[in-house]
């Protein structure tokens, strides 16, 4: 061959070669930048993929943490309607039932706004009317769960999620039961869905603030996602991915979500997608590496096409070692996944779904008509019509059923799925995945079981206490009768010793009837006060005690206080002062009560003191626009009381020692009535004191704040009541009902000496016989008389054609609040208890006769 023809054709082949080197060069390059970036593609897809069914995992999971605290908030709001004195043992059992540091606190908040329970113990009034958990409660009608956002607890002391829930009684909003978790535990529980410590997971509410984060949660209080997340927008599905980078720290991340069907929480995974990608591009990179290597081999040696042959074995073992561990994954999650070609209806199973609907691949037909086969019977019209509609609607679609396994057994399984459409909008690909969630169903039914079997134990417990309620009340109304009988005996001769002591004193004695007239008087007056004493305290204990609303003018209740006392208190050489400070105007409360409660503290302190002063005080607490709270107290100089006795000072029948009750007399019944008060009044009682140092006594009481409009007290004219009736009523008629002798004489004489003209009568009957005849300027009706009470009494006098203008007073020993109701219900004006105080008989006499003579019709 010629030179020139061998060089040519050297030239040619290397020519070729060189073509041939650069064109499969180019080739194997182009090859493996396509590859290497469907290899990052599907790394993503199949990231999305995990992210949601981890995402789905973890809802599940949160979903049944919030209904087992549902469930134990209905158990304590039974427990607190039917028995709030056994709700803290409730209290400690639901406790016991969550894992430990998961549950706060437990509270329960009055209709009012104030705290009434805690489990972590409540100090003073607390207020949460103005909580967001509160106020939706208070300002709905439903029975509805509320998840709050994480919250710092006035009482708890520390970061709660609130899941709370209304109280209601007799159909009306009295409250809200509250159950504290723990954002560290929330955090911790979501956590488990981790599998790197780059990932994040974390539960929202449904406008995306954070209720927990598995890692810096607390850094995450109080803050929310963009608003242009996915799962915040309307009619969002269900479950999806999406990538962004995280809120917080920024990170890229790879997000699944799920959104539950309580409270639309939602649970968010997001996968790190650096750590996801970071072996496959570095991998990649040296690919790359390996790749020139080859390229320039093949450009020297022809040989890239063999390199080349090895490389794509390579992809392809690591393609089926990543399959593999995502077959292992799902395994490990219980979670298949599937893909259903709809232009061939070709059905694809991963393993975990052949695993799972427990079919053998060799005997699957492979299609979605096979797939129904497995479906319960009952169940396969709900799967289709599922399917269907998210073909229709193109949204995702989420289904949960049975399957009828070929040996009888059912299980439970949950699908999720979505479709792909043409650019034409046909359905061409729909994929999803399938869950085991039969031990989930069944926990689920056992826990269903456990509230049914609660709720026989409510309603047994609630028969025993219906029963316990009715003989406790047939025992209080017996209790009420024998109270109310005994304190009209007792009053009935105590009115008489009262009215003929007065008859005798002012009839003339010499000193020694004085004296001793004087000690019958403090005998019947300490004697009344017993008595006073005792049925207050039991008025008080049965729960029929109620407070007036009226002005209150601190100024002169302790000017009251300080007059009544300043004789005993000169008697034993004490200086008896007052200290009042700045106080709101127009306060509104009970004026008796809070005097009753300063004389108790005032006359002790007098009693226990022989030389020094005793001094009584009033201050502000705290104030809002529409209450104030006051304190007052009484410092005196006297004995002292030893520590050991100051826990019991405020029990019924109880003292320092028993040494100071015979040196010093009294019941202890004082103490104990001031303390009911005081509570009744919305405050406490306390004592400070010390041995030979002095006491001193304080309560509080919250008044409200009036308007300056307010009525005040209507007030009799200066001058005794007596001397104004005989200037300006001499010869008004009255007529006395009253069936004991001796009562009907005292009141008799005492009327007759203010120049009054005085009928009497025994009985109801003669007193109706005497106003149909006469006309009468004023009417005093005893309650307890024979053939007709003075109540019956009272109702047939109003039907009288002159009966509705004559005022009738009651002067009666029935002292309770029902007795003055009856009496005030059949029409009387007015009510006078016995034994009577001549100065109150003749005050009470002549408001009603003032009224009458200007022209006031009785109300």
């Amino acid at each position: 061959m010629p030179i020139k023809k061998l060089s040519i054709r050297h030239d040619l082949i290397a020519a070729m070669v060189g073509v041939l080197s650069v064109l499969a060069s180019i080739n194997l390059w182009f090859n493996f930048e396509s590859g290497q970036a469907d290899l990052e593609a599907f790394a993503l897809v199949q990231a999305e993929k995990r992210a949601m069914q981890l995402a789905d995992s973890m809802g599940v999971q949160t979903e049944l943490i919030v209904r087992n605290t549902d469930l134990a908030l209905r158990q304590l709001r039974d427990a607190w309607n039917f028995s709030p004195s056994d709700f803290a043992a409730t209290v400690q059992t639901v406790q016991s039932t969550f894992p430990q540091s998961s549950l706060v606190h437990v509270a329960v908040i009055g209709g009012d706004g104030y705290v009434v329970y805690s489990s972590k113990g409540v100090s003073g009034q607390v207020f949460a009317g103005d909580r967001p958990h509160f106020k939706v409660h208070s300002e709905g009608n439903s029975d509805a769960l509320d998840i709050s956002d994480p919250i710092f607890g006035r009482v708890s002391n520390d970061w709660n999620v609130l899941v709370s829930r209304p109280i209601f009684r007799n159909g009306a909003f009295a409250g809200v039961i509250i159950i504290g978790l723990s954002p560290a535990y929330l955090s911790q529980q979501i956590g488990k869905a981790s599998r790197s410590t780059q990932d994040i997971v974390v539960l929202l509410n449904s406008k995306g603030g954070f209720l927990a984060r598995s890692v810096d949660w607390e850094r995450a209080l109080g803050k929310t996602v963009p608003p242009d997340r996915p799962f915040l927008q309307k009619d969002a599905p269900t479950i999806g991915a999406f990538r962004a980078p995280a809120s917080l720290d920024q990170a890229p991340r790879i997000f699944g979500w799920s959104r539950l069907p309580v409270n639309g929480l939602i649970v968010a995974v997001g996968l790190d997608q650096q750590t996801l990608l970071a072996p496959l591009l570095e991998r990649g990179s040296r690919e790359r590496d390996r790749i020139l290597g080859i390229i320039a081999a093949f450009l020297l040696l022809g040989s890239a096409i063999v390199y080349l042959q090895l490389h794509l074995a390579r992809q392809q073992v690591q393609l089926r070692q990543s399959k593999a561990v995502l077959s292992q994954a799902q395994r490990l999650a219980r979670i298949g996944s599937w893909e259903l070609n709809l232009l061939t209806q070709h059905l694809q199973w991963s393993d975990e779904v052949f695993r799972i609907f427990e079919v053998d691949p060799r005997h699957f037909g492979a299609s979605y008509d096979a797939f129904l086969e497995v479906v319960h019977p009952e169940d396969r019209t709900s799967v289709k019509e599922a399917f269907a509609s998210s073909l229709e609607t193109h949204l995702p679609y989420a289904v949960a059923h049975r399957l009828l396994l070929p040996d009888g057994r059912i299980k439970y399984v949950q699908e999720h799925g979505t479709s792909e459409f043409s650019p034409e909008g046909k359905a061409v690909r729909a994929i999803g995945t399938v869950q085991d969630i039969t031990e989930i169903k069944v926990a689920s039914d056992e826990l269903e079981s456990y509230r049914h079997h609660l709720e026989n134990l409510v309603d047994a417990r609630t028969k025993e206490l219906a029963q316990a309620k009715d003989a406790a009340e047939a025992a209080n109304v017996a209790k009420t009768s024998f109270l109310a009988n005994m304190s009209h005996e007792i009053r009935t001769p105590l009115n008489a010793i009262t009215g003929m002591s007065h008859l005798m004193r002012r009839a003339g004695l010499d000193p020694a009837q004085l004296d001793r007239l004087g000690k019958l008087d403090a005998a019947n007056q300490h004697l009344l006060a017993l008595i006073n004493d005792i049925l207050e305290l039991s008025k008080i204990e049965a729960g029929k005690f109620t407070l007036d609303q009226s002005s209150v003018h601190v100024m002169g209740l302790i000017g009251n206080v300080t007059s009544m006392l300043h004789d005993r208190a000169r008697e034993k050489q004490l200086k008896l002062s007052h200290e009042i400070g700045p106080l709101p105007a127009h306060l509104v409360g009970d004026p008796v009560r809070l005097q009753q409660c300063l004389l108790n503290y005032a006359a002790n302190a007098i009693k226990f003191t022989e030389h020094g002063e005793v001094t009584v005080r009033a201050a502000l607490l705290s104030q809002t626009d529409t209450h104030a709270q006051v304190r007052f107290e009484v410092q005196d100089t006297g004995i002292g009381i030893a520590a050991e006795a100051l826990p019991r000072l405020f029990s019924a029948f109880e003292q320092a020692d028993s040494s100071t009750i015979r040196r010093y007399g009294g019941t202890g019944l004082g103490l104990a009535i001031t303390k009911k008060l005081a509570q009744l009044m919305g405050g406490e009682v306390g004592v400070v004191s010390t041995p030979g140092g002095g006491s001193t006594f304080w309560f509080t009481a919250v008044l409200k704040i009036g308007s300056s409009d307010q009525a005040p007290p209507e007030l009799l004219a200066q001058g005794s009541a007596e001397a104004q009736l005989r200037s300006d009523f001499a010869g008004a008629r009255i007529l006395l009902a009253e069936d004991e002798p001796i009562n009907r004489e005292i009141t008799t004489i005492l009327l007759e000496d203010a120049l009054l003209d005085v009928d009497w009568v025994e009985d109801g009957i003669q007193a109706l016989e005497r106003a149909r005849s006469q006309r009468y300027d004023l009417i005093l009706m005893d309650m307890q008389m024979p053939r007709m009470d003075g109540v019956e009494a009272t109702r047939q006098l109003r039907k009288l054609p002159q009966g509705a203008q004559v005022p009738i007073v009651a002067m009666t020993a029935n002292v309770f609040a029902e007795d003055k109701l009856r009496c005030y219900a059949a029409g009387m004006n007015d009510f006078i208890s016995k034994p009577t105080a001549p100065a109150v008989l003749h005050e009470t006499v002549l408001k009603w006769l003032r009224r009458s003579a200007n022209g006031q019709a009785p109300q």
